[in-house]
């Protein structure tokens, strides 16, 4: 018997066109990171595809089913370090992106 494809939930719809549209838009940069980081997490991608796009902070805790928002806050500390070790010639491109929306501690004057 014939079992069609498993629908894509709504989150993964969007996570798929947005990773499309960016790599479009940012000469393959979605494409370059999962080269360059081949095992990471999946919430660090969506944490990385939503940097992108612009949203708060606040809006990726939403987006990521965090509780606190300083779960994001330590969640993109941890991917800037995985980032900065790379030898990637994307690497500075891949950490302005999550310079965005950094947590006020974070910001120097």
């Amino acid at each position: 018997f014939y079992l069609p494809p498993k629908p894509l939930r709504l989150g993964e719809f969007l996570t798929n066109y947005c990773e499309k549209e960016i790599d479009k838009n940012y000469s393959g940069i979605i494409s370059s990171l999962k080269s360059d980081l081949p095992n990471i997490k999946d919430a660090d991608y969506r944490l990385f595809i939503y940097s992108v796009l612009g949203f708060s902070n606040t809006a990726i805790t939403l987006f990521l089913n965090e509780e606190k928002i300083e779960s994001i806050y330590n969640r993109k500390a941890r991917l800037k370090t995985k980032i900065k070790k790379l030898e990637s010639q994307n690497r500075d491109v891949y950490l302005s992106f999550l310079r965005i929306n950094t947590h006020p501690q974070e910001v120097s004057c």
